[in-house]
């Protein structure tokens, strides 16, 4: 869902957030932001835990380990003609 709410700049160049948005964000949270011609955006910095990230690993590696070689031949063949074309 998209909701479009007016920001304010102060004379002190600071942003205004409203009370609707300030309340999302949470204090030590880190974001990006994305600058774009007409646009800036703000995506939250994912900050994983050591844990979350070695489980994320573990699970990569489990998914790498169930491909075998013939898949991954098939899968290197479909690249090569989908890049002829």
């Amino acid at each position: 869902m998209q909701t479009i709410i007016t920001v304010n700049v102060t004379p002190e160049g600071r942003l205004e957030l409203p009370p609707e948005i300030s309340q999302i964000f949470c204090d030590g949270e880190q974001y990006s932001v994305i600058v774009n011609t007409d646009t800036i955006s703000f995506q939250k910095v994912s900050q994983l835990t050591w844990d979350q990230l070695r489980k994320k690993r573990e699970q990569i590696e489990s998914e790498i380990e169930d491909i075998t070689t013939e898949e991954i031949c098939e899968i290197v063949r479909e690249v090569r003609q989908e890049m002829k074309k």
